[in-house]
């Protein structure tokens, strides 16, 4: 496969890694909960987005991880109808997508620290601009569908798959 595609048994190749997944729709959330229930701690989950804000850590810049119960916790907040912007405790944050992939510290030796994986799991090319920020900041990217690296052009397409 190619480096900038993280399927299971490559993302565990790393020490760890950490996600953040764009899109909290149906396919966002069944990645957050394979992630809690079959990762068994080597994937954690630092934020989850959707269209109007984002699920995340109160220290997302120190790249501490949500817990599992917080990660099944915004499921289940999103499950019921609600916006991510809104949720308690203050882990509801107005972010888009790009401010939440800036939010997040960069981790250039990831044999020390894990890959930091963007996954878009929504349906959009909205999310076209927070990947190429998450390569240009040396994350991993991968996308539930095609539309980032299809319906998008190739200059795009190409700037998302070069690796350094």
């Amino acid at each position: 496969t190619s480096s900038v595609f993280i399927y299971w048994g490559s993302a565990m190749r790393y020490p760890s890694a950490k996600a953040v997944i764009l899109g909290a729709g149906v396919v966002g959330r069944a990645l957050a909960r394979q992630i809690v229930a079959r990762t068994k701690g080597r994937v954690e989950v630092l934020a989850m987005c959707d269209s109007t804000g984002a699920f995340a850590s109160r220290e997302l810049a120190k790249a501490t991880p949500l817990s599992s119960e917080k990660v099944l916790q915004a499921c289940e907040y999103k499950e019921n109808g609600n916006s991510l912007e809104g949720a308690p405790e203050g882990y509801g944050r107005k972010l888009n997508s790009l401010e939440l992939v800036m939010g997040c510290p960069e981790t250039r030796d990831e044999s020390k620290s894990g890959a930091t994986i963007v996954v878009d799991a929504s349906a959009s090319l909205d999310t076209v601009p927070a990947l190429k920020l998450a390569v240009a900041r040396g994350f991993r990217v991968c996308s539930a569908n095609k539309k980032p690296f299809a319906d998008a052009p190739q200059a795009v397409f190409d700037e998302l798959t070069r690796w350094p």
